[in-house]
Protein backbone atom coordinates (compact mmCIF):
# COMPACT_ATOMS: atom_id res chain seq x y z
CA UNK A 1 0.00 0.00 0.00
CA UNK A 2 1.61 3.26 -0.74
CA UNK A 3 2.84 5.43 2.01
CA UNK A 4 0.24 8.25 0.93
CA UNK A 5 -2.66 6.44 1.35
CA UNK A 6 -1.35 5.10 5.05
CA UNK A 7 -0.52 8.51 5.87
CA UNK A 8 -4.12 9.74 5.57
CA UNK A 9 -5.63 6.31 6.87
CA UNK A 10 -3.46 7.32 9.90
CA UNK A 11 -4.17 10.96 10.30
CA UNK A 12 -8.42 10.07 9.66
CA UNK A 13 -7.93 7.69 12.31
CA UNK A 14 -6.02 10.49 14.70
CA UNK A 15 -9.07 12.61 13.63
CA UNK A 16 -11.82 10.13 14.64
CA UNK A 17 -10.10 9.49 17.65
CA UNK A 18 -9.84 13.30 18.72
CA UNK A 19 -13.48 13.82 17.82
CA UNK A 20 -14.74 10.58 20.21
CA UNK A 21 -12.43 11.70 23.07
CA UNK A 22 -13.69 15.20 22.91
CA UNK A 23 -17.45 14.30 22.40
CA UNK A 24 -17.41 11.92 25.32
CA UNK A 25 -14.92 13.29 27.93
CA UNK A 26 -16.20 14.97 30.83
CA UNK A 27 -13.04 15.58 33.61
CA UNK A 28 -14.54 17.51 36.62
CA UNK A 29 -14.44 18.04 39.93
CA UNK A 30 -16.44 14.83 40.97
CA UNK A 31 -14.94 11.97 43.13
CA UNK A 32 -12.10 12.18 45.82
CA UNK A 33 -8.74 12.73 42.98
CA UNK A 34 -10.45 14.32 39.97
CA UNK A 35 -12.18 17.30 42.99
CA UNK A 36 -9.04 16.87 44.78
CA UNK A 37 -6.79 17.88 41.51
CA UNK A 38 -8.95 20.78 40.54
CA UNK A 39 -9.11 22.06 44.41
CA UNK A 40 -5.24 22.36 44.64
CA UNK A 41 -5.28 23.35 41.46
CA UNK A 42 -7.53 26.61 42.51
CA UNK A 43 -5.32 26.63 45.43
CA UNK A 44 -2.03 27.03 43.38
CA UNK A 45 -3.57 29.68 41.22
CA UNK A 46 -4.55 31.59 44.31
CA UNK A 47 -0.89 31.31 45.65
CA UNK A 48 -1.99 29.48 48.16
CA UNK A 49 -1.17 25.82 49.99
CA UNK A 50 -4.34 25.47 51.90
CA UNK A 51 -7.59 26.63 52.51
CA UNK A 52 -9.92 27.35 55.26
CA UNK A 53 -13.47 25.29 56.03
CA UNK A 54 -16.67 26.65 55.95
CA UNK A 55 -17.85 26.42 59.49
CA UNK A 56 -21.38 25.97 61.31
CA UNK A 57 -21.12 28.44 63.94
CA UNK A 58 -22.56 27.48 67.14
CA UNK A 59 -21.72 23.94 67.09
CA UNK A 60 -20.32 22.58 69.44
CA UNK A 61 -17.19 20.27 67.73
CA UNK A 62 -15.73 19.16 71.23
CA UNK A 63 -15.17 14.86 70.20
CA UNK A 64 -15.90 15.76 66.66
CA UNK A 65 -13.43 14.22 64.10
CA UNK A 66 -11.02 16.84 62.15
CA UNK A 67 -12.14 15.81 58.97
CA UNK A 68 -15.61 17.25 59.64
CA UNK A 69 -15.67 19.85 57.16
CA UNK A 70 -12.94 18.12 54.92
CA UNK A 71 -13.87 17.38 51.18
CA UNK A 72 -12.90 14.30 49.95
CA UNK A 73 -8.80 14.56 48.88
CA UNK A 74 -8.05 17.03 51.59
CA UNK A 75 -6.43 16.85 54.91
CA UNK A 76 -6.02 18.64 58.42
CA UNK A 77 -3.30 20.92 57.57
CA UNK A 78 0.03 20.30 59.90
CA UNK A 79 1.47 23.55 58.66
CA UNK A 80 -1.68 25.79 59.01
CA UNK A 81 -3.96 24.44 61.98
CA UNK A 82 -7.84 25.13 61.49
CA UNK A 83 -7.53 24.51 57.62
CA UNK A 84 -7.18 21.73 55.21
CA UNK A 85 -4.50 20.58 52.99
CA UNK A 86 -5.04 18.95 49.35
CA UNK A 87 -3.50 15.27 49.50
CA UNK A 88 -2.53 14.68 45.96
CA UNK A 89 1.24 14.91 44.56
CA UNK A 90 1.44 18.55 42.92
CA UNK A 91 2.11 17.52 39.28
CA UNK A 92 -1.54 17.18 37.81
CA UNK A 93 -2.99 20.31 39.67
CA UNK A 94 0.01 22.64 37.82
CA UNK A 95 -1.24 21.21 34.58
CA UNK A 96 -4.59 22.32 35.33
CA UNK A 97 -3.74 25.12 36.76
CA UNK A 98 -1.54 26.23 33.56
CA UNK A 99 -4.44 25.29 31.80
CA UNK A 100 -7.40 27.35 32.60
CA UNK A 101 -5.05 30.18 31.73
CA UNK A 102 -5.80 29.15 28.24
CA UNK A 103 -9.54 27.39 28.10
CA UNK A 104 -10.99 28.73 31.56
CA UNK A 105 -11.41 26.11 34.29
CA UNK A 106 -14.75 24.52 32.99
CA UNK A 107 -12.37 23.00 29.92
CA UNK A 108 -9.08 23.57 31.64
CA UNK A 109 -9.17 19.29 33.03
CA UNK A 110 -10.41 18.34 29.88
CA UNK A 111 -7.67 19.71 27.64
CA UNK A 112 -4.96 18.67 30.08
CA UNK A 113 -6.43 14.84 29.89
CA UNK A 114 -6.96 14.94 26.26
CA UNK A 115 -3.75 16.65 25.39
CA UNK A 116 -1.97 13.93 27.11
CA UNK A 117 -4.42 10.89 25.71
CA UNK A 118 -2.70 11.87 22.58
CA UNK A 119 1.04 12.66 23.35
CA UNK A 120 0.66 9.22 25.12
CA UNK A 121 0.39 7.80 21.82
CA UNK A 122 2.74 9.80 19.98
CA UNK A 123 5.17 9.47 22.32
CA UNK A 124 4.47 5.46 22.25
CA UNK A 125 5.16 5.22 18.78
CA UNK A 126 8.44 7.61 18.64
CA UNK A 127 9.60 5.03 21.54
CA UNK A 128 9.12 1.95 19.29
CA UNK A 129 11.07 3.14 16.41
CA UNK A 130 13.63 4.41 18.88
CA UNK A 131 13.88 0.68 20.06
CA UNK A 132 14.13 -0.10 15.81
CA UNK A 133 10.54 -1.68 16.04
CA UNK A 134 8.81 -1.32 12.88
CA UNK A 135 6.85 1.49 11.73
CA UNK A 136 3.86 -1.04 11.17
CA UNK A 137 4.46 -3.07 14.63
CA UNK A 138 4.20 0.21 16.84
CA UNK A 139 1.12 1.62 14.35
CA UNK A 140 -0.12 -1.96 15.34
CA UNK A 141 0.58 -1.35 18.81
CA UNK A 142 -0.61 2.23 19.58
CA UNK A 143 -4.11 1.31 17.71
CA UNK A 144 -4.33 -2.04 20.65
CA UNK A 145 -3.49 0.90 23.87
CA UNK A 146 -5.95 3.46 22.48
CA UNK A 147 -8.71 1.02 22.24
CA UNK A 148 -7.80 -0.54 25.53
CA UNK A 149 -10.98 -0.44 27.65
CA UNK A 150 -8.57 0.98 30.22
CA UNK A 151 -6.87 3.67 27.90
CA UNK A 152 -10.33 4.73 26.79
CA UNK A 153 -11.75 5.03 30.44
CA UNK A 154 -8.28 6.84 31.78
CA UNK A 155 -8.99 9.19 28.47
CA UNK A 156 -12.45 10.78 29.74
CA UNK A 157 -11.88 11.19 33.40
CA UNK A 158 -9.88 13.32 35.46
CA UNK A 159 -7.43 11.34 36.39
CA UNK A 160 -3.33 11.61 36.66
CA UNK A 161 -2.37 7.83 35.00
CA UNK A 162 -2.82 9.05 31.66
CA UNK A 163 -0.08 11.78 32.28
CA UNK A 164 2.08 9.46 34.26
CA UNK A 165 1.96 7.33 30.91
CA UNK A 166 2.78 10.15 28.67
CA UNK A 167 5.82 11.66 30.84
CA UNK A 168 7.04 7.90 31.70
CA UNK A 169 7.43 7.35 27.99
CA UNK A 170 9.11 10.62 27.63
CA UNK A 171 11.41 9.70 29.80
CA UNK A 172 12.44 6.18 28.19
CA UNK A 173 12.73 8.17 24.76
CA UNK A 174 15.26 10.14 26.27
CA UNK A 175 16.66 7.41 28.21
CA UNK A 176 17.01 5.25 24.80
CA UNK A 177 18.19 8.28 22.82
CA UNK A 178 20.86 8.61 25.41
CA UNK A 179 22.49 5.89 24.46
CA UNK A 180 23.95 7.32 21.73
CA UNK A 181 23.56 11.30 22.50
CA UNK A 182 24.76 12.06 25.84
CA UNK A 183 23.06 15.17 26.06
CA UNK A 184 19.14 13.40 26.08
CA UNK A 185 20.40 12.34 29.53
CA UNK A 186 18.97 15.97 30.94
CA UNK A 187 15.99 15.76 28.88
CA UNK A 188 15.15 11.97 30.68
CA UNK A 189 16.03 14.02 34.16
CA UNK A 190 13.18 16.81 33.33
CA UNK A 191 10.99 14.40 32.14
CA UNK A 192 11.30 12.02 35.32
CA UNK A 193 11.29 15.12 37.17
CA UNK A 194 7.81 15.95 35.66
CA UNK A 195 6.70 12.17 36.15
CA UNK A 196 7.16 12.01 39.79
CA UNK A 197 5.34 15.40 40.28
CA UNK A 198 2.64 13.12 39.03
CA UNK A 199 3.17 10.49 40.66
CA UNK A 200 6.27 9.79 43.34
CA UNK A 201 6.25 6.09 42.41
CA UNK A 202 6.99 7.15 39.02
CA UNK A 203 10.57 6.69 40.44
CA UNK A 204 10.35 3.15 39.40
CA UNK A 205 11.59 4.33 36.09
CA UNK A 206 14.56 4.57 37.24
CA UNK A 207 14.77 0.55 36.92
CA UNK A 208 15.21 0.68 33.03
CA UNK A 209 17.33 3.60 33.16
CA UNK A 210 20.27 0.78 34.61
CA UNK A 211 19.71 -1.76 31.90
CA UNK A 212 19.45 1.32 29.24
CA UNK A 213 22.61 2.79 30.11
CA UNK A 214 25.08 0.07 32.13
CA UNK A 215 27.66 -1.12 29.96
CA UNK A 216 27.66 -4.83 29.29
CA UNK A 217 26.54 -6.48 26.49
CA UNK A 218 26.05 -6.14 23.14
CA UNK A 219 24.97 -2.92 22.15
CA UNK A 220 26.77 -0.62 24.74
CA UNK A 221 26.01 2.71 25.19
CA UNK A 222 28.64 5.11 24.02
CA UNK A 223 30.22 7.34 26.11
CA UNK A 224 30.29 7.46 30.52
CA UNK A 225 27.43 6.49 32.67
CA UNK A 226 28.45 8.63 35.05
CA UNK A 227 28.51 11.65 32.62
CA UNK A 228 24.54 10.47 31.83
CA UNK A 229 23.80 10.09 34.95
CA UNK A 230 24.99 13.48 35.89
CA UNK A 231 23.12 15.22 33.33
CA UNK A 232 19.95 13.01 34.38
CA UNK A 233 20.32 14.64 37.95
CA UNK A 234 21.07 18.14 36.48
CA UNK A 235 18.05 17.98 34.43
CA UNK A 236 15.60 16.65 37.31
CA UNK A 237 17.30 19.14 40.00
CA UNK A 238 14.41 21.82 39.08
CA UNK A 239 11.62 19.49 39.39
CA UNK A 240 13.30 18.03 42.83
CA UNK A 241 13.44 21.59 44.09
CA UNK A 242 10.02 22.18 43.55
CA UNK A 243 8.64 18.64 44.96
CA UNK A 244 10.72 19.69 48.22
CA UNK A 245 9.74 22.89 48.11
CA UNK A 246 6.04 22.28 48.08
CA UNK A 247 6.37 19.28 50.14
CA UNK A 248 7.46 22.01 53.09
CA UNK A 249 5.16 24.34 52.38
CA UNK A 250 2.07 22.10 52.19
CA UNK A 251 3.01 19.08 55.10
CA UNK A 252 5.90 20.83 57.04
CA UNK A 253 8.64 18.84 55.63
CA UNK A 254 10.47 18.65 52.39
CA UNK A 255 9.91 13.97 52.72
CA UNK A 256 6.58 14.93 53.79
CA UNK A 257 3.53 14.07 51.30
CA UNK A 258 -0.10 14.33 51.63
CA UNK A 259 -0.86 10.41 51.53
CA UNK A 260 0.40 10.22 55.08
CA UNK A 261 1.79 6.44 56.13
CA UNK A 262 1.16 4.01 52.93
CA UNK A 263 2.47 0.75 54.67
CA UNK A 264 -0.57 -0.51 55.07
CA UNK A 265 -1.64 -0.02 51.56
CA UNK A 266 0.82 -3.52 50.87
CA UNK A 267 0.08 -6.66 52.26
CA UNK A 268 2.50 -10.18 51.75
CA UNK A 269 -0.77 -12.20 51.31
CA UNK A 270 -2.55 -10.37 48.60
CA UNK A 271 0.22 -11.48 46.26
CA UNK A 272 -1.55 -14.39 44.82
CA UNK A 273 -4.94 -13.15 44.46
CA UNK A 274 -3.45 -9.94 42.49
CA UNK A 275 -1.58 -12.27 40.18
CA UNK A 276 -4.93 -14.09 38.81
CA UNK A 277 -6.50 -10.84 38.59
CA UNK A 278 -3.69 -9.49 36.52
CA UNK A 279 -3.84 -12.98 34.42
CA UNK A 280 -7.73 -12.42 33.81
CA UNK A 281 -7.74 -8.74 33.03
CA UNK A 282 -4.30 -7.45 31.42
CA UNK A 283 -5.83 -9.54 28.69
CA UNK A 284 -8.77 -7.28 28.75
CA UNK A 285 -7.45 -3.57 29.14
CA UNK A 286 -4.11 -3.75 27.10
CA UNK A 287 -5.84 -6.45 24.72
CA UNK A 288 -4.88 -10.20 24.71
CA UNK A 289 -2.14 -9.33 22.42
CA UNK A 290 -0.41 -7.97 25.64
CA UNK A 291 0.02 -11.70 26.66
CA UNK A 292 3.04 -12.29 23.57
CA UNK A 293 5.08 -9.45 26.40
CA UNK A 294 5.63 -13.01 28.27
CA UNK A 295 8.26 -13.92 25.56
CA UNK A 296 10.43 -10.97 26.61
CA UNK A 297 12.73 -12.80 28.83
CA UNK A 298 13.33 -15.34 25.43
CA UNK A 299 13.76 -12.23 23.13
CA UNK A 300 16.55 -10.13 26.35
CA UNK A 301 18.67 -12.65 25.70
CA UNK A 302 19.69 -10.80 22.42
CA UNK A 303 18.20 -7.77 22.34
CA UNK A 304 18.72 -5.22 24.96
CA UNK A 305 15.63 -2.97 24.06
CA UNK A 306 13.84 -6.28 25.08
CA UNK A 307 15.49 -6.45 28.51
CA UNK A 308 14.73 -2.60 29.20
CA UNK A 309 10.77 -2.86 28.00
CA UNK A 310 10.94 -6.30 30.86
CA UNK A 311 12.11 -4.05 33.60
CA UNK A 312 10.02 -1.44 33.09
CA UNK A 313 6.76 -3.60 32.87
CA UNK A 314 7.80 -5.94 35.62
CA UNK A 315 9.00 -3.23 37.74
CA UNK A 316 5.24 -1.83 38.08
CA UNK A 317 3.43 -5.27 38.17
CA UNK A 318 6.10 -6.35 40.77
CA UNK A 319 5.23 -2.98 42.92
CA UNK A 320 1.42 -3.18 42.98
CA UNK A 321 0.96 -6.84 43.06
CA UNK A 322 0.66 -6.58 47.11
CA UNK A 323 -1.60 -3.26 46.77
CA UNK A 324 -4.39 -3.63 49.20
CA UNK A 325 -6.59 -2.20 46.24
CA UNK A 326 -5.84 -3.38 42.96
CA UNK A 327 -7.57 -6.02 42.49
CA UNK A 328 -10.95 -4.48 44.15
CA UNK A 329 -11.86 -3.52 40.06
CA UNK A 330 -10.69 -3.39 36.58
CA UNK A 331 -10.34 0.45 36.55
CA UNK A 332 -7.92 -0.06 39.78
CA UNK A 333 -5.17 -1.74 37.05
CA UNK A 334 -4.80 2.03 35.71
CA UNK A 335 -2.12 2.12 38.70
CA UNK A 336 0.30 0.11 36.00
CA UNK A 337 -1.14 2.17 32.99
CA UNK A 338 2.27 3.94 33.15
CA UNK A 339 3.52 0.72 31.66
CA UNK A 340 1.19 0.00 29.70
CA UNK A 341 3.59 1.16 26.85
CA UNK A 342 6.41 -1.62 28.12
CA UNK A 343 3.35 -4.03 27.26
CA UNK A 344 2.02 -3.34 24.20
CA UNK A 345 5.87 -2.39 22.48
CA UNK A 346 7.43 -5.72 24.12
CA UNK A 347 4.16 -7.79 22.70
CA UNK A 348 4.86 -6.47 19.12
CA UNK A 349 8.57 -6.63 19.73
CA UNK A 350 7.59 -10.86 20.70
CA UNK A 351 5.16 -10.88 17.83
CA UNK A 352 7.48 -9.31 15.06
CA UNK A 353 10.78 -12.40 16.18
CA UNK A 354 8.10 -15.24 15.89
CA UNK A 355 7.26 -13.81 12.58
CA UNK A 356 11.08 -14.85 12.03
CA UNK A 357 11.57 -17.96 13.04
CA UNK A 358 12.41 -20.74 10.67
CA UNK A 359 9.14 -22.69 11.23
CA UNK A 360 7.07 -19.52 10.21
CA UNK A 361 8.66 -19.42 7.39
CA UNK A 362 6.79 -22.52 6.15
CA UNK A 363 3.44 -21.30 7.37
CA UNK A 364 1.72 -19.41 4.28
CA UNK A 365 0.50 -16.41 4.40
CA UNK A 366 2.38 -15.29 7.83
CA UNK A 367 1.62 -12.04 7.25
CA UNK A 368 -2.15 -12.21 6.55
CA UNK A 369 -2.41 -14.36 9.59
CA UNK A 370 -1.11 -11.56 12.14
CA UNK A 371 -3.03 -9.56 10.54
CA UNK A 372 -6.41 -11.66 11.03
CA UNK A 373 -5.25 -12.20 14.25
CA UNK A 374 -4.57 -8.31 14.75
CA UNK A 375 -8.33 -7.47 13.43
CA UNK A 376 -9.68 -9.89 15.83
CA UNK A 377 -7.71 -8.33 18.96
CA UNK A 378 -9.12 -5.27 17.96
CA UNK A 379 -12.61 -6.13 17.82
CA UNK A 380 -12.15 -7.85 20.90
CA UNK A 381 -11.42 -4.41 22.31
CA UNK A 382 -14.38 -2.80 21.07
CA UNK A 383 -16.31 -5.82 22.46
CA UNK A 384 -14.77 -5.16 26.01
CA UNK A 385 -15.40 -1.21 25.76
CA UNK A 386 -19.46 -1.69 25.08
CA UNK A 387 -19.72 -4.13 27.57
CA UNK A 388 -17.68 -2.12 29.77
CA UNK A 389 -19.32 0.69 28.88
CA UNK A 390 -16.03 2.84 29.48
CA UNK A 391 -17.31 5.41 26.66
CA UNK A 392 -19.98 6.67 28.96
CA UNK A 393 -17.56 6.97 31.83
CA UNK A 394 -16.96 11.31 31.46
CA UNK A 395 -20.53 11.26 30.86
CA UNK A 396 -21.07 9.35 34.37
CA UNK A 397 -18.71 12.37 36.09
CA UNK A 398 -21.39 15.04 34.86
CA UNK A 399 -23.76 13.65 37.52
CA UNK A 400 -21.23 16.19 40.28
CA UNK A 401 -21.98 19.65 38.23
CA UNK A 402 -25.01 18.90 37.45
CA UNK A 403 -26.20 17.96 40.98
CA UNK A 404 -24.35 21.23 42.12
CA UNK A 405 -25.69 23.37 39.74
CA UNK A 406 -29.23 22.28 40.98
CA UNK A 407 -27.85 23.16 44.72
CA UNK A 408 -27.11 26.64 43.28
CA UNK A 409 -30.00 27.54 41.81
CA UNK A 410 -32.68 26.00 44.62
CA UNK A 411 -31.05 25.74 48.48
CA UNK A 412 -31.55 28.98 50.68
CA UNK A 413 -28.60 31.35 51.30
CA UNK A 414 -27.18 29.90 54.31
CA UNK A 415 -27.83 25.84 53.51
CA UNK A 416 -25.56 23.45 55.24
CA UNK A 417 -25.21 19.89 52.72
CA UNK A 418 -24.33 16.65 54.25
CA UNK A 419 -22.32 14.49 52.17
CA UNK A 420 -19.22 12.22 51.70
CA UNK A 421 -19.22 11.26 47.76
CA UNK A 422 -20.14 14.44 46.82
CA UNK A 423 -18.26 16.50 49.07
CA UNK A 424 -15.28 17.71 46.61
CA UNK A 425 -17.49 18.74 44.19
CA UNK A 426 -19.62 21.14 47.05
CA UNK A 427 -16.36 22.28 48.09
CA UNK A 428 -15.50 23.42 44.64
CA UNK A 429 -18.86 24.18 42.60
CA UNK A 430 -20.76 25.80 45.75
CA UNK A 431 -20.03 28.04 48.66
CA UNK A 432 -22.22 26.14 50.87
CA UNK A 433 -20.97 24.48 54.12
CA UNK A 434 -20.06 20.77 53.79
CA UNK A 435 -20.42 18.49 56.56
CA UNK A 436 -19.33 14.92 56.01
CA UNK A 437 -22.16 12.72 57.37
CA UNK A 438 -19.61 9.81 57.59
CA UNK A 439 -17.60 11.90 60.49
CA UNK A 440 -20.91 11.94 62.45
CA UNK A 441 -23.27 9.95 64.22
CA UNK A 442 -26.98 9.57 65.29
CA UNK A 443 -25.86 11.87 68.92
CA UNK A 444 -23.26 14.48 66.86
CA UNK A 445 -25.71 14.93 64.22
CA UNK A 446 -28.98 16.28 66.56
CA UNK A 447 -26.14 18.77 67.84
CA UNK A 448 -26.05 19.99 64.06
CA UNK A 449 -29.56 19.52 63.71
CA UNK A 450 -30.14 21.93 66.70
CA UNK A 451 -27.46 24.34 65.98
CA UNK A 452 -28.77 24.69 62.48
CA UNK A 453 -32.21 25.31 63.77
CA UNK A 454 -31.06 27.79 66.15
CA UNK A 455 -29.67 29.42 63.36
CA UNK A 456 -32.59 29.29 60.52
CA UNK A 457 -30.10 27.32 58.03
CA UNK A 458 -31.93 24.25 56.10
CA UNK A 459 -29.98 20.74 55.96
CA UNK A 460 -29.54 19.04 52.57
CA UNK A 461 -27.87 15.97 51.85
CA UNK A 462 -27.10 15.24 48.14
CA UNK A 463 -26.60 11.45 48.02
CA UNK A 464 -25.93 8.16 46.02
CA UNK A 465 -27.89 5.45 46.47
CA UNK A 466 -24.67 3.13 47.84
CA UNK A 467 -24.52 6.02 51.12
CA UNK A 468 -27.86 6.69 51.41
CA UNK A 469 -28.93 3.32 53.58
CA UNK A 470 -25.52 3.70 55.98
CA UNK A 471 -26.41 7.60 56.25
CA UNK A 472 -29.83 7.73 56.61
CA UNK A 473 -30.05 4.19 58.50
CA UNK A 474 -27.53 5.11 61.55
CA UNK A 475 -26.41 8.70 61.45
CA UNK A 476 -29.12 11.30 59.55
CA UNK A 477 -32.01 10.30 61.70
CA UNK A 478 -35.22 11.98 61.38
CA UNK A 479 -37.38 12.99 58.64
CA UNK A 480 -35.49 13.46 55.33
CA UNK A 481 -37.63 14.83 52.13
CA UNK A 482 -36.26 14.28 48.53
CA UNK A 483 -36.16 17.37 46.94
CA UNK A 484 -34.96 16.45 43.10
CA UNK A 485 -32.95 13.79 41.32
CA UNK A 486 -30.04 14.67 39.15
CA UNK A 487 -28.76 11.17 37.38
CA UNK A 488 -27.64 8.73 40.29
CA UNK A 489 -28.00 11.37 42.71
CA UNK A 490 -30.79 12.24 45.16
CA UNK A 491 -31.10 15.46 47.18
CA UNK A 492 -32.90 15.12 50.75
CA UNK A 493 -33.93 18.13 52.69
CA UNK A 494 -34.20 17.30 56.51
CA UNK A 495 -37.77 18.46 57.62
CA UNK A 496 -37.04 19.97 60.99
CA UNK A 497 -39.55 18.36 63.26
CA UNK A 498 -40.57 21.74 65.20
CA UNK A 499 -41.21 23.82 61.92
CA UNK A 500 -44.23 20.74 61.33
Amino acid sequence: MPRRVVGLAVLLGVALYVCLLAHFIHACASGSDPSGYLLQARELSAGRTSFPPRIVPGLDTTGLSSYLYAPLGASPSPVHPGEFVPTYPIGMPLFIAAAHLLVGWDRAFDFVILAHSLLGLGLVFALGRALAIGAAECLAAIVLLATGPLYVLCSLQGMSDLPALAWNTATALALWRARKNVAWAAAAGAALSVSVLIRPNDMLMLAPLLVAWWPYGPMRPEGSFVRRAALLVAGGVPGCILWLSYNRLAYGGVLATGYGDVGGLFRANLLVPTLGYYARWIPVVFSPVSLLCLGLPWVARRSRAATFLAIWAGAYLAFFVTNRYMYETWRLLRYILPAAPALVLGAVMVGRLLLDLRWMQAVRWPRMILGIALAGALAGQFVWDGALDVLYAGRGEETYPLAMSWLNANLPAGSIVLTMQASGSVNFYTHFTLVRWDELNAESFRRLAEAARLQGRALYAPLFEFERQQAMGLILQGAWQPEAKVRQLTIWRYVNPASR
